[in-house]
């Protein structure tokens, strides 16, 4: 199934852009797709590979992409019925260059009882920043989606003004 699922994304996609006043089709070229079974111990060599798929193309967004993309990562972890349940489950990374942006995209076997959402933004709280920095750092380019499992997504602007 991967063999077909490579082959079938590694070449160029046209894709359009929402909401509808952004429509703009464009070319989406996948960059990477990573599986990772949902323990903690994964997120590290997932950073690692992250780094080193993007670093020559994208040095100017890198430290953002990649907090970013640990940080849904581990979401799904402790969120997502991936990460609970018995044995852990497979979470799944792509990341994409869409026009001027990169787009990540982490995708879990959901939850029936947990849906990802922005949490007040307490400055004494322990928890719950996560998605405060993703929508920091995306410039609110992110969002959820929930066929087959969940998947949270953002973009990186690679350039001012993207």
């Amino acid at each position: 199934m991967h063999n077909a699922f490579f082959r079938c994304f590694t070449q160029s996609h046209n894709v359009t852009v929402s909401p509808p006043e952004w429509r703009i089709s464009m070319t989406a070229v996948i960059l990477g797709v990573r599986d990772i079974v949902a323990l903690p111990a994964e997120v590290a060599p997932t950073r690692h590979w992250l780094h080193k798929l993007i670093a020559d193309d994208h040095a100017a967004i890198i430290d953002d992409v990649v907090l970013l993309a640990c940080e849904a990562v581990t979401n799904s972890i402790r969120h997502s019925d991936s990460g609970r349940h018995g044995a852990p489950g497979t979470i799944t990374l792509v990341v994409s260059a869409i026009g001027d942006v990169i787009r990540v995209e982490v995708t879990d076997a959901g939850s029936a009882t947990k849906v990802p959402h922005l949490i007040g933004d307490d400055p004494g709280a322990v928890n719950g920043r996560g998605l405060h920095l993703v929508d920091l750092l995306s410039g609110g380019r992110w969002g959820t989606s929930g066929e087959g499992g969940r998947t949270v997504w953002f973009e990186v602007a690679t350039r001012q003004g993207g």
